[in-house]
């Protein structure tokens, strides 16, 4: 079964600024080669939101939170990434692999090897390319507070969202997929930088 590679992820902490950079981007490439052969997704719960709604608003283990993340993106994977790549599909997915590793091993002391572990035997496929969207914690945190109606894990206090800041700092050095971008600017001038990324990497410049 040939999979495409056109698997682009973005990442980074709460009130970066994903869901308005993967609609940007969505739309971008739409306009480049068709809306059919776009797919923009999300985690949790891009294949249903019941495994959503329990992660956001029910209190558990640290492992059994690890093991609903899997559950849900198993469930994503098979249903929705999969056939879209196969189908040489364009998928931007707002957060993937990256976010359990920052969350799950940096945030709440898993060790990143038995994640890893996992991620292989539920045979994830690995993203072309991260965006990783860096924005101050001062600047997420008044983001996040501004909407409201936080949920559980945006409820978490400062010095666990400056962990999971240094965590994705630290990916974004340790892994070359992953590509910092500036989320501090404008979001015209991200959406600008998100798509010379790709220009670059895919080599999509005419």
């Amino acid at each position: 079964m040939r999979i495409s590679n056109r698997f682009i992820t973005i990442e980074g902490i709460d009130g970066c600024g994903k869901s308005t950079q993967a609609e940007m981007l969505s739309d971008w490439l739409s306009l480049r080669f068709g809306k059919n052969k776009v797919v923009k997704t999300y985690e949790p719960g891009g294949s249903g939101n019941e495994i959503r709604n329990i992660l956001l608003n029910s209190s558990m283990s640290e492992r059994s939170e690890l093991l609903l993340f899997l559950a849900d993106r198993m469930e994503h994977v098979q249903n929705i990434i999969l056939p879209a790549l196969c189908e040489n599909k364009w998928v931007i997915c707002e957060r993937y692999i990256d976010s359990t590793i920052v969350y799950q091993s940096f945030g709440r002391g898993i060790p990143a090897c038995e994640i890893e572990r996992l991620f292989a035997w539920c045979e994830f496929p690995v993203p072309q390319l991260t965006i990783y969207l860096d924005v101050p914690v001062d600047v997420a945190v008044s983001r996040v507070d501004s909407r409201g109606n936080k949920d559980r894990i945006e409820s978490v206090g400062i010095e666990f969202i400056r962990k999971i800041y240094s965590a994705y700092k630290q990916l974004s050095i340790d892994r070359k997929r992953i590509v910092r971008v500036d989320a501090s600017l404008d979001i015209h001038k991200v959406a600008d930088s998100v798509r010379n990324v790709l220009e670059e990497r895919f080599e999509l410049k005419s």
